[in-house]
């Protein structure tokens, strides 16, 4: 009957999204690890303990604002290098559970990634292993005593020292191997010889290995083995 319908205008609605993460990780020195890199946002990342994380988010809309949430109490500012790009750098000195918080031009609030698990790593003290020789040994004051140790470590082994302990003495062998590279895993075949310490008979020795890994925190990651126990016979 010659009447207008009404007109009705829609607005489409783009939420705020991630249209690329990427991750650059640089470990702590002394590991001698190469720089690695990944793309995307997961639900659990695992690292060593005191890497640095250099976080790198590009979204489809531009943004005025964004932090990462760690806990109740640490937020992480995220800098607007452009604005779709923003950039945090942190180190994983421990165990976090992250959320991303961003906001858009008009104050609308990201959604729809899921929390983050960053597992950290300790670095573990050296593993050491006797197989040669016993822990208790009678010898003549002339013998030469051969050893057979393995050792490990996950990230290089910085010292082996042997500690004789005799006639109210004691002395500090270095039985560390050249250090041309890292060295995470070796076996080392020393040979003592008794003669040099001019044992008599009757003596008694002690003595145990004391390897250091390559950790330069406090305190030192230092692991001793069994003593040693020797009797010098006629």
């Amino acid at each position: 009957d010659h009447e207008q319908s009404a007109i009705y205008k829609i607005e489409i609605f783009q939420p705020l999204t991630l249209e690329r993460v990427f991750w650059r990780m640089e470990f702590p020195s002394y590991m001698k690890l190469p720089e690695q890199r990944s793309e995307g946002w997961k639900d659990k990342m695992t690292v060593p303990r005191g890497t640095q994380l250099h976080l790198e988010l590009v979204t489809n809309r531009p943004v005025a604002s964004g932090w990462i949430s760690a806990g109740t109490s640490k937020r992480i500012p995220l800098q607007a290098e452009t604005p779709q790009k923003l950039t945090a750098t942190f180190i994983a000195d421990q165990d976090l559970i992250v959320h991303l918080d961003i906001l858009s031009k008009p104050q609308e609030p990201f959604q729809g990634v899921p929390p983050l698990w960053i597992q950290t790593l300790p670095d573990l003290d050296p593993y050491l292993e006797i197989l040669e020789p016993q822990l208790q040994n009678y010898v003549f004051p002339t013998e030469e005593m051969p050893f057979k140790i393995n050792i490990n470590d996950d990230y290089g082994i910085r010292s082996v020292v042997f500690v004789i302990r005799y006639q109210n003495k004691e002395e500090r062998i270095d039985w560390t191997p050249p250090k041309d590279r890292t060295v995470t895993e070796l076996v080392i075949k020393p040979l003592l010889e008794l003669e040099r310490f001019q044992l008599v008979s009757r003596d008694f020795i002690a003595a145990y290995l004391e390897v250091e890994d390559n950790y330069p925190g406090k305190p030192a990651h230092v692991v001793r083995s069994p003593l040693f126990t020797f009797v010098v016979r006629d």
